[in-house]
């Protein structure tokens, strides 16, 4: 018997692994129920292909003929999806569901219908009789390009998860579903399909008997313009012809951004122009049918169900619509005015000034200098000033002034050098046009030691006057401001900010001690000038909390405009209300660091939407400002939002390039996300010379990406031999040795220790409710890296168990909550006062 509809071999074919078969027959009985329950359905006869028999069809070990792919040309497949059935290398797999998806695809009707109810449903009808394991379902989803949607024939109940029968009662079924309903639901769904497919074929038929396609061709021949009209040659020209204008104005403003000769301009032209008669053959020649391309001549263009927009993909209104928009949008925004040239962009990097003195221990000093100018300069609202960090790399190295430049995404260059002689020192500054490599200001200043404060401020003001800058009141207080009256305080002060922690900002790898050094230095320049407010600041860093508020506050006493001194007690207080009180008081004096730091807090608090909030609305104040656009990248990074991270990490790479911060948060999100070949550049220019520790994490990226053997490569080259080291030998057929050493990881771990660590052992041991134990302390401490939680191999074992999933399902709940409020604080005015 075929099916209903001509052309069909039959209505349903029925798709199965053998091995669920076996035993009770439940494909066999489901079968059989289907069919029943189809004839109290349907008045027609349905056809049903279900080989019942595992020997007398096709077995998996036999080659697809023509007879099976015959028999897949049918209305409806239903794969009955098991714990088995989603395996790449099965038969059921290969030669039924992913052929049926291809040939439904292609077919008249294609894969998707719509419903006589307005609804879409997929030809392919999956019952499914086993819940499935997160690999499974994403091979299924893959296949699929969507959401699985099954009937469910699967009862539950605690540690059961097996088919359905028809004696099993609904009370007993955790699902609290009953067999003969879910037949039933299957034998309604076939109908609403079917039904759907026999008004689409009948109203196909109508609408090309209407349109004449299937009638004698007329005497009278087609003039070209009818032709071209029915070919859409027109709607073609001027999609064409809009979107060729679009990219060549973008192309004319990314040439004159890159300094591109002018001929470049003309060979987009030429590209453009040579590409309009070649869309319009291609427009009149062929067109897109379910079979692919075909020829507009051809008989099968004849009967091509395709509507216009699918015969000539991008011609149809919406898209014809998006470019008048954005024609409309450039010819308003893009003006002289508004896009901004080269020469407008007051962009300039601070290289580090070379120390020229007969001693090469005065390094600290033109370091220090050279931080300064930096630390002036970027005051200056209207001038973009690269981060000091950026330029690190080039520090001692030959220069390429274009190079330099062009790398740091800057137009313009300060170097210079710094030379020191007793009391007497001379400072050359020159300003450099990295377009032309011409110098555009220069100066040697000779003055005594004691002056180094009036000349740091006299360069900054040189070069705003350069770029026809005004600098603020504000501004100029913070340039032309005196720290201390005692050059060898803050020659002492210059030297501990130099020692690699605080001043090379080159990573993790590069800090090898200090804080003896830098903690004596500062104290000595503060019996110097014990009103030297710096020092008290910078000394924070090397000692004990408890004594933060106390040099923090020694820090206001001293210099009571200092911003630098109320952010530093803000952070030292230990409770809300006192932080919040300090950060306020910051805020008065300096708006940009005040809020900086409030977002800071906001973000360490988990409270990303008003961290987001104010990092947006500093950006408003300062857009030239780095910082605030690295933070909202690391808090988008923990909603796991990767393509909000990324544009935020492009924008931080724009304003200030190398920084070792953005390679970290490159690192940081590639080793969690399971991103193993993305986390090794970041992670090299972040590690520079510690192999240790970037194996470790390399290891790490490999390991989440359940890549087992390039895991234990990286692992191998490291002393690291605990926890991470024995999942991997478990990964790699390693058993015994791989649970001894996670045995031994576990006793070295205090109970009340990481819950982290604690959970993921215990998962990985089988002990799932101490694993699920921790796992709710450690969100109890604030945890809720969500790239981490979903890509965790340990946590692999206990995914499943309720209380697990209730857990994470919580925390995607509150993500949700986040991301809805900070789409609404759009709209919001900004305010401290959350």
């Amino acid at each position: 018997m075929g099916s209903i509809l001509s052309g069909f071999e039959y209505d349903i074919f029925i798709s199965y692994r053998q091995k669920d078969n076996k035993g009770d027959q439940w494909v066999t009985g489901f079968v059989s129920a289907l069919k029943t329950e189809l004839e109290a359905t349907f008045k027609e006869d349905i056809s049903i292909y279900f080989d019942a028999s595992p020997h007398g069809g096709l077995l998996e070990t036999h080659i697809v003929d023509k007879s099976l792919e015959g028999k897949l040309k049918c209305l409806i497949f239903v794969p009955i999806i098991s714990q088995t059935y989603c395996d790449p290398k099965s038969f059921a797999w290969q030669h039924e569901f992913c052929a049926f998806n291809s040939i439904a695809r292609a077919d008249r009707f294609g894969r998707d219908v719509r419903l006589i109810s307005g609804n879409v449903a997929s030809r392919i009808l999956p019952v499914k009789i086993h819940d499935l394991d997160a690999g499974d379902k994403s091979l299924l989803e893959n296949e699929l390009g969507g959401v699985l949607r099954a009937v469910e024939f699967i009862f539950k109940s605690s540690g059961v998860n097996r088919p359905l029968t028809l004696h099993d009662k609904r009370d007993e079924n955790a699902n609290k579903t009953f067999y003969r309903d879910q037949v039933n639901k299957v034998a309604n769904a076939v109908k609403e399909i079917i039904g759907s497919l026999k008004d689409a074929a009948a109203g196909t038929l109508q609408d090309k008997t209407s349109k004449g396609q299937f009638a004698e061709k007329s005497n009278t021949p087609e003039t070209f313009i009818q032709k071209a009209m029915s070919r859409d040659l027109l709607r073609v020209a001027l999609v064409y012809g809009i979107f060729a204008f679009l990219v060549f104005q973008l192309s004319r403003t990314v040439i004159t951004w890159l300094q591109w000769p002018s001929w470049a301009t003309t060979l987009i032209m030429v590209l453009l122009a040579t590409g309009f008669p070649i869309a319009l053959f291609l427009a009149w020649r062929f067109e897109f049918g379910p079979q692919g391309i075909i020829r507009s001549t051809s008989v099968e263009a004849l009967s091509n169900p395709f509507s216009s927009s699918r015969k000539k993909p991008f011609t149809g209104n919406a898209v014809l619509g998006l470019l008048f928009l954005v024609l409309l949008a450039q010819y308003f925004i893009s003006s002289p005015a508004t896009v901004s040239k080269p020469e407008e962009d007051n962009s300039i990097a601070v290289l580090y000034f070379d120390n020229i003195s007969s001693d090469p221990e005065q390094d600290y000093f033109s370091e220090g200098i050279t931080e300064e100018i930096t630390a002036h300069l970027s005051a200056i609202k209207g001038l973009r000033v690269t981060s000091r960090t950026s330029v690190i790399p080039f520090k001692g190295k030959a220069i390429n002034i274009r190079e330099i430049a062009r790398q740091l995404n800057v137009n313009n260059v300060l170097e210079g050098s710094v030379r020191k002689a007793g009391d007497k020192l001379r400072i050359t500054a020159q300003l450099i046009d990295a377009r032309t490599d011409q110098h555009v200001w220069t100066e040697v200043y000779d003055r005594n030691l004691a002056d180094v404060f009036k000349i740091q401020s006299e360069i900054a003001h040189s070069i705003a006057d350069k770029f026809k800058i005004a600098i603020s009141p504000e501004a100029n207080a913070k340039i032309v401001a005196t720290p201390t009256t005692n050059i060898k305080a803050y020659e002492l002060y210059l030297k501990a900010r130099s020692i690699p922690l605080l001043g090379n900002g080159l990573g993790i790898g590069s800090y090898y001690g200090g804080y003896e050094k830098a903690k004596r230095l500062l104290k000595e320049a503060i019996a110097l000038d014990p009103d030297y407010a710096q020092p008290y600041i910078l000394l924070i860093n090397f000692s004990p909390y408890d004594s933060a508020e106390f040099l923090a506050k020694e820090a206001i006493i001293r210099n009571p405009k200092s911003a630098e001194g109320y952010l530093a007690l803000a952070g030292a207080m230990n409770n809300k209300k006192s932080s919040l009180k300090w950060l306020r008081k910051a805020c008065e004096l300096d708006s940009s660091a005040c809020l900086l730091s409030f977002a800071t807090y906001y973000a360490y608090s988990k409270d990303y939407p008003n961290a987001i909030q104010i990092y947006s609305h500093v950006i408003k104040m300062d857009p030239n400002l780095y910082e605030p656009y690295l933070g909202k990248a690391w808090a988008y990074y923990y909603m796991a939002q990767p393509d909000s991270m990324e544009k935020y990490v492009a924008w931080v790479s724009r304003l200030a390039p190398n920084t070792p911060e953005v390679n970290g948060l490159l690192t940081h999100s590639a080793q969690f996300n399971g991103q193993s070949d993305a986390v090794i550049e970041p992670a090299k220019k972040y590690y520079l010379d510690d192999t240790l520790n970037y194996n470790k994490v390399v290891g790490i990226a490999f390991l989440f990406a359940r890549k087992w053997k390039a895991a234990e490569s990286y692992y191998a080259r490291t002393h690291y031999r605990d926890m991470d080291w024995a999942l991997v030998k478990l990964k790699t057929g390693k058993t015994d040795s791989g649970k001894l050493l996670l045995k031994k990881s576990l006793d070295y771990r205090r109970p009340d220790g990481s819950p982290g660590d604690l959970s993921r052992i215990h998962a990985v041991l089988g002990n799932k409710n101490l694993a699920i134990s921790y796992f709710k302390k450690l969100l109890e401490t604030g945890w809720n890296d969500l790239f981490w939680l979903r890509n965790d191999p340990y946590w692999d074992e206990i995914r499943q168990e309720p209380e697990f999933k209730k857990m994470t399902e919580e925390m995607e709940r509150k993500n949700k909550e986040m991301l809805h409020r900070i789409k609404e604080d759009q709209n919001k005015r900004f305010s401290l006062d959350f």
